[in-house]
C-alpha cells in the first residue's frame, strides 16, 4: 500500500497476516490503510501461503528484505528503520525476525502469537497482544513479556477481549503505539501489569513496566 505522494522520509511497516492470508487479507482485516494515508507512511504487506514461511530463516526474511529495498529505491524512500506488526502466524514471523532483522527496526507489535525468541534481547519497543481466553498463547506471551523487560527491553502487554480472533481495540492499540514509536517521544506514562494502575515507573517493577506514553494509549490499555 504506497500513498498517492511519497515522500523521502516516509515510515514503511511490513504487515504481516494469519496463516495463509494473502497481502490483500491483510491490509484489510487489519485495518492499517486508513492510518497509514493519513501519515504518508507505506505498507509491505506479503503474500505468504506456502511452507513455514513464518520461519524467517526459511526465506521470508530475505524475502522481506528485498521487498523493502525495492519499495525504498522505487519511490526514493530514505532506508529509515523499518516498523512490524504481525497476526497469528504473522506475528511468529515479526517476533523471530525482530531477533535477528535483516534491517533496522524501528518497533514492533503483535496479536495472538504463540512463538517468541527462546532467550529474548533488548531489541526495539514492543506491544505483544492476546486474547484471555487464548490460555496457551496468553501465558506464552505473558512470559515473553516478563523476559523482555528483564534483558532490558521496552514492552507494551496487552490482554485483549476474546480468544485467538482479531480484538479491535487491541488492533487501536498497536496503531497508536506505533505512532508514537514514529515520533521517539519520552514516555511520562507507565502502567503495571494485572493491577492496570498508572503509577510512577519506579514504584513498578522492571518485569511488570508497561510504557503507555499518551493518554490514547493508557486509555485504550486500561479497558
Amino acid at each position: 500500500a504506497i500513498p498517492g505522494r511519497v515522500r523521502a522520509d516516509a515510515r514503511i511497516l511490513v504487515l504481516v497476516g494469519g496463516r495463509g492470508w494473502t497481502g490483500e487479507r491483510a491490509l484489510r482485516d487489519l485495518g492499517f490503510v486508513p492510518w497509514a494515508e493519513e501519515r504518508n507512511w507505506c505498507i509491505v504487506a506479503p503474500s505468504f501461503s506456502r511452507g513455514e514461511y513464518w520461519m524467517p530463516s526459511n526465506g521470508a526474511a530475505d524475502v522481506l528484505r528485498r521487498a523493502v529495498d525495492a519499495l525504498c529505491r522505487r519511490h526514493g524512500v530514505r532506508p529509515l528503520p523499518v516498523f512490524l506488526f504481525g497476526y497469528s502466524a504473522g506475528g511468529q514471523l515479526v517476533t523471530l525476525l525482530q531477533d535477528n532483522p535483516p534491517f533496522p527496526v524501528a518497533a514492533w507489535g503483535v496479536c495472538g502469537c504463540g512463538v517468541f525468541p527462546d532467550s529474548p534481547r533488548a531489541g526495539a519497543p514492543a506491544l505483544v497482544a492476546c486474547g484471555v481466553d487464548d490460555a496457551g498463547r496468553l501465558e506464552i506471551g505473558r512470559d515473553f513479556a516478563y523476559r523482555y523487560r528483564e534483558a532490558g527491553g521496552s514492552l507494551l502487554w496487552y490482554p485483549a477481549r476474546g480468544g485467538h480472533e482479531l480484538d479491535d481495540r487491541a488492533l487501536r492499540l498497536a496503531r497508536a503505539f506505533l505512532t508514537t514509536a514514529a515520533s521517539q517521544a519520552a514516555c511520562p506514562l507507565w502502567g503495571e501489569d494485572d493491577t492496570r494502575r498508572i503509577l510512577p515507573r519506579a514504584r513498578i517493577d522492571v518485569e511488570f513496566q508497561n510504557p503507555l506514553y499518551t493518554a490514547e494509549i493508557a486509555e485504550l490499555w486500561q479497558r
